[in-house]
């Protein structure tokens, strides 16, 4: 992810969530940074406001995450949807308090 990138999908996550802290901000861009489909996922949330419906896990995928759950969630949730999506379905399944829109 360019600096420049960074910066629209930090602008676009303040926008989103103004709640968000420094330290968490940070982190959610450091975990979607990590992979570059996330990224790639990301920034088309950032400039577009939308997320695709692939990759799927038995309805569970970018659209329904951003559509369900605070943006932070959604971004953060995106690696672990690519690197373990049963892991990531049984997370989303009972999420944590707080996680919600």
């Amino acid at each position: 992810m360019t600096p420049e990138d960074r910066l629209l999908l930090e602008a676009r996550l303040r926008e989103a969530q103004p709640e968000l802290d420094d330290g968490a901000l940070g982190r959610v861009l450091a975990t979607v940074s990590s992979d570059p489909r996330a990224s790639a996922i990301a920034l088309r949330w950032a400039m577009l406001g939308e997320m695709p419906s692939e990759p799927d896990v038995e309805g569970l995928n970018p659209a329904t995450l951003i559509a369900h759950f605070k943006p932070s969630v959604a971004l953060t949730a995106l690696p672990q949807l690519f690197k373990d999506p049963q892991a990531a379905l049984e997370t989303f399944r009972n999420p944590p308090p707080g996680w919600k829109r």
